[in-house]
């Protein structure tokens, strides 16, 4: 809790912000999430900020990954079970401050989450926009509620992830993996890592440790050109990975 203070006064060493911290939960229970609330009376925001994976708690919550229904706004979404739960335990613990305190006061909500806070943020943004219409309006311009989405993992389906794009930003660094990491990503990828497992025993080289090392040698250091030696072309690489993508759903996981 201090070092989130000492955090927001270095932002108001220029003068423009003046943060108070309202609260700082912290969690170490699975279905729950650590999160602050600040505002900055300048600005007139108030900031609902929610943290990462750093915890076993908060890799139980991962796990869960089971697509799971829910309706919103008489809508049905299919999203992240472990997700969903921390989402729903979230805004019912958040609800009465934004509804009582911010919006009365002409405060912004601002929505910020990093990995698994990510998740949460966004679905929390869905949750609150449902409960309170208000914050669907625009004033002056700027919607009342905004999420911001740091590294956030697949939660929602493409559906839900385009309904939601009107007020939230997704941030991915580079090729980050946990904005890629789904079931079906790892479906996808259990078939190309046979393809290619398959492809090792054709050309001789057994899939185990030293095989992969030798394979890896064989491919990038001794083969800068395509040649007999590398386990696959850049064109079979593509076509595996596209085959591999082809029967990416749920029900491949158990083949």
């Amino acid at each position: 809790t201090a070092e989130i203070r000492e955090k927001l006064r270095e932002q108001e060493t220029n003068g423009t912000y003046n943060w108070s911290l309202l609260r700082h939960v912290k969690s170490d229970e699975p279905g729950r999430v650590a999160h602050y609330v600040a505002i900055d009376q300048n600005s007139k925001t108030a900031v609902i900020a929610v943290k990462g994976t750093s915890a076993l708690s908060d890799l139980v919550t991962d796990a869960c990954g089971v697509p799971t229904r829910y309706n919103v706004s008489k809508t049905t979404l299919s999203c992240h079970e472990g997700v969903l739960d921390a989402s729903l335990a979230l805004v019912d613990d958040v609800q009465p401050m934004v509804e009582q305190l911010f919006l009365p006061a002409g405060y912004r909500v601002l929505l910020l989450g990093h990995s698994l806070g990510a998740g949460v943020a966004c679905m929390v943004g869905l949750f609150l926009r449902e409960r309170l219409p208000t914050l669907r309006e625009e004033r002056d311009g700027v919607l009342p509620l905004q999420v911001v989405a740091f590294a956030p993992p697949p939660i929602l389906s493409s559906e839900a992830a385009v309904a939601a794009s009107s007020f939230t930003t997704s941030v991915v660094n580079n090729d980050d993996l946990v904005a890629r990491m789904s079931l079906n990503a790892l479906v996808a990828l259990r078939r190309f890592l046979r393809i290619v497992y398959d492809r090792m025993e054709e050309k001789g080289l057994r899939p185990n440790v030293k095989g992969a090392a030798r394979a890896l040698t064989q491919a990038w250091l001794e083969s800068p050109v395509v040649g007999e030696d590398q386990i696959m072309t850049a064109e079979e690489i593509f076509e595996g990975l596209n085959e591999a993508r082809g029967g990416g759903d749920v029900k491949g996981f158990e083949e």
